[in-house]
């Protein structure tokens, strides 16, 4: 049985596929240190990531909506609870194992960064890059594009192409002490 359908799975789904066979198999042929840093994780942390990733292929593998899923400080500024699914469609989330995502899509538990590499399908945001922003594109058609990214997210985007047809906003924090940018904890 398969989760609802997320706005961007028929346009991603062969290269999720791909995404996830190689980090099962980069996983399966991996020492624990070489785990520990394609999942960023040690431990407990690391043991529940590979059962995540495990679960992976399995199409009734529980999914919750992304807003649901994320953590960080990003997400628990925005809010995502106090807005109605309609807002929360509107936020899109680049993602190393989805790709593009929305706030709404429902997604599986991972673990795996946007700056990580996967053999054979090297850095995630370098994989995704070429794959995501025409889908993006086709997205936002008629929509300005406000990029609250951290650098290692964006680069999973060509936020210049996408300006050449529409407007991309990019929000920089910085402190009030000489201009300095600081990061997502702003």
């Amino acid at each position: 049985m398969r989760a609802s359908v997320g706005v961007f799975d028929s346009a991603l789904e062969v290269d999720r596929r791909r995404v996830i066979e190689a980090l099962i198999a980069t996983l399966n042929e991996s020492t624990t240190r070489r785990q520990e840093i394609v999942l960023n994780a040690r431990g407990p942390l690391l043991e529940r990531a590979l059962e995540a990733t495990r679960h992976l292929a399995d199409d009734r593998v529980a999914r919750l909506a992304a807003w649901q899923r994320y953590s960080g400080v990003v997400w628990s500024h925005l809010g995502p609870a106090s807005l109605e699914a309609a807002q929360r469609r509107r936020i899109l989330t680049p993602s190393s194992l989805y790709g593009i995502t929305t706030a709404e899509d429902r997604i599986a538990d991972f673990r795996l960064k946007m700056n990580v590499g996967v053999a054979p399908l090297g850095t995630m945001s370098t994989f995704w890059r070429p794959k995501v922003t025409p889908v993006l594109a086709a997205h936002t058609r008629h929509s300005t594009i406000v990029n609250l990214l951290p650098l290692e997210h964006e680069a999973a985007i060509d936020l210049v192409e996408l300006a050449r047809t529409r407007r991309v906003v990019r929000v920089q924090f910085i402190d009030g002490e000489g201009g300095t940018t600081v990061g997502h904890d702003a």
